[in-house]
């Protein structure tokens, strides 16, 4: 992630506004991501996000 929190929002707004890709609410993925000040680590655990051509 480069862009933050923003980019996370962004991939889950694409991935539930197209019935192609899938979000799966029984896995989950954890990520890092640095705080808007570059400080601090922000961990996060998510919805395994599933992309399909």
């Amino acid at each position: 992630m480069e862009n933050g929190l923003p980019e996370v929002i962004a991939y889950l707004a694409i991935a539930s506004g197209d019935r192609k890709h899938a979000i799966d609410d029984s896995a989950s993925d954890r990520i890092d991501i640095a705080s808007y000040n570059k400080e601090n680590l922000m961990h996060l655990t998510l919805p395994q996000v599933i992309f399909k051509r």
